[in-house]
């Protein structure tokens, strides 16, 4: 239902088949992102977690920085974080 969430999903997928990567796209909305990524990544086992936002307005970068400190923050030393854009 979200063509640019599909859009991006498709490159992200084609990305992993071209390097040997496997990626499991996920698409969710949350009252806590951050909570909800680190489950999400917990859940699944991931190795690497790659967070990005195709927005680069002021309002986005700073609620993209808030999410992504607090997922830094608590990511186990396991996984490793990938920062996009």
């Amino acid at each position: 239902d979200d063509p640019q969430a599909s859009r991006i999903m498709c490159v992200v997928l084609d990305h992993g088949r071209q390097n040997g990567v496997p990626v499991i796209p996920l698409y969710a909305i949350s009252e806590n992102p951050a909570s909800t990524i680190l489950d999400l990544s917990a859940t699944l086992g991931i190795d690497i977690l790659m967070l990005g936002s195709p927005h680069r307005n002021k309002l986005v970068s700073l609620l993209k920085g808030n999410v992504v400190t607090e997922v830094a923050r608590s990511l186990p030393e396991n996984i490793q974080l990938v920062i996009h854009g």
